[in-house]
Parts: structure tokens; sequence; C-alpha cells
């Protein structure tokens, strides 16, 4: 909790003063989905702005080969009722490496296994269709 906070602070900070920001909508339209699912050419210092749209959902990192398990940070489940108060999480890039993401929700269907996955940078050998195929034999 300790360290989402200060990220969370450190972001909202970095946010003002670094690269580029960039937004993907967290579930929009009632769907599960991220829009965009993928961002290409994110640099260090550039912030994802993740706006949570209805229902309640989660940014979660996980790898390449295993696309719906945990494999480092996790926003909280920001469940959101209204377009009038849209939380967002804030992820300040550290690398340009590709790194994939998905809603950890489970009920009342698992949202991963649904296809709600997202990545950033992905590369020619490690595409963001080839992490849905990944998905699809999980």
């Amino acid at each position: 909790m300790h360290t989402f906070f200060i990220i969370s602070i450190f972001a909202a900070v970095a946010r003002v003063s670094l690269g580029t920001n960039f937004t993907v909508a967290v579930g929009p339209g009632q769907g599960l989905t991220f829009s965009p699912n993928t961002i290409s050419g994110a640099n260090v210092g550039d912030i994802i702005i993740f706006q949570f749209q209805f229902k309640n959902h989660s940014v979660t990192q996980s790898t390449f080969r295993n696309p719906c398990q945990q494999s480092g940070l996790s926003s909280p489940f920001e469940p959101v009722r209204s377009l009038h108060s849209m939380p967002e999480f804030l992820l300040l890039v550290n690398d340009t490496r590709p790194t994939w993401y998905f809603c950890a929700q489970t009920v009342p269907v698992d949202h991963c296994q649904m296809g709600m996955v997202f990545a950033i940078n992905p590369t020619a050998d490690k595409t963001f269709d080839m992490f849905q195929v990944t998905l699809e034999r999980y």
C-alpha cells in the first residue's frame, strides 16, 4: 500500500514535469478492454495515465508467457459506476522494454481470460497479436 502511494505521488509530480503523457481508458463503454490496447514508442520519463471507466478493474503487470498471472505492480481495483468520477492510475515509464498488463478481476467473469490485456512497447519479436495468441492458450 505504501509503495503504491509513493509511486502515485511521484507519478503525479512527474506527470507535470517529464515526458509525454499517454491516456488509456480501462473498461470503456462498459467493455472488457483497454483503449488503446497498446502504446508503442513510450520512452523513459513518459507517463501512462490509466482512466478507469465503469465496472471494477485493475491494471496488473504480467509477462508475455503468462498473460493472466501477476508478475509485478498492480493498481488497486477501481469500482466505477459513473463517468462523473473516473479514478486514475499513473505509471511512470522507467525503461523502454516491452511490458505486459491485464485486468485481474475475476468476478463475475475472468477479465483477462476474456481478452482484457494491454502492452507497452511491444516489439517485432513479441507483438501484441502474439501476446493475444499466448492468452488464448493460457
